[in-house]
């Protein structure tokens, strides 16, 4: 194969065309590496969200199976205390999961108050449903496809991140999971950060640029109203001469 590519470049390079085969090959070589990591990406992508279903199933089966489990117990203890002494006893019930959702309370600046309820109602179910014991909304945030729709993201205890839409001039809002991490989200905040200082970078760089162009405008407009008082003082001087003469 190499020597087919070899003798290729040899043959575009008797005609002149050397350097534009050889800058032909580096960029089907990048086309091909590019589609390739793509392709393991997806891949990659496509894994751990089967994982994280995995995970989910387990979870659920685990806790039904627990609870259960717990139920029969706790009958049966009854029932044997009911058979010793004749009494019944109230069987004993697990202690409820509270779920912190202080680092929730951002959604405020921009949410209503109706609609953080009932998307905080929604958000504990669900992690009293897993055992999750906290919640918190990440920094990192952006525009949807109108002005008025904000995304963010939720990190659940867990390690779960889902995504929250929210529409601000009807105040709906919706959330549904992802097959990004902690560390993504973060990743996307970093580079929002360092896109927003070069860009308020750029933005002091054109300002200081038309401060210093109206600063030599200024300085040419003094310089030619003094060239003409100059002038016409001159001219003042030579008509009093002449007329001094006469």
């Amino acid at each position: 194969m190499f020597r087919k590519i070899r003798r290729m470049y040899w043959y575009q390079r008797d005609r002149g065309k050397g350097a534009r085969f050889i800058l032909f090959v580096i960029i089907l070589s990048l086309s091909i590496i590019s589609i390739t990591g793509l392709g393991v990406r997806s891949v990659v992508l496509s894994q751990n969200q089967k994982k994280m279903e995995e995970r989910t199933v387990k979870e659920t089966k685990k806790d039904k199976s627990s609870k259960s489990a717990s139920g029969s117990a706790i009958k049966q203890k009854d029932a044997d205390i009911d058979n010793v002494n004749g009494q019944e006893v109230e069987s004993d019930t697990e202690p409820e999961i509270t779920v912190d959702t202080s680092g929730m309370t951002s959604f405020l600046s921009f949410m209503t108050e109706e609609a953080y309820e009932s998307m905080i109602d929604e958000i504990e179910e669900k992690c009293k449903m897993f055992g999750i014991d906290t919640v918190k909304k990440m920094d990192y945030q952006e525009s949807g496809k109108t002005d008025f729709e904000v995304i963010s993201y939720i990190l659940y205890g867990d390690g779960e991140v889902a995504r929250c839409y929210y529409n601000i001039k009807n105040g709906k809002y919706n959330i549904d999971s992802t097959i990004f991490t902690e560390s993504d989200i973060e990743e996307m905040e970093e580079y929002r950060k360092e896109k927003e200082e070069a860009r308020l970078k750029a933005e002091q760089k054109k300002a200081k640029k038309a401060a210093k162009k109206a600063a030599k405008k200024a300085a040419k407009k003094s310089k030619k109203k003094k060239n003409k008082k100059g002038k016409g003082k001159k001219n003042n001087r030579k008509s009093k001469n002449k007329k001094s003469k006469k």
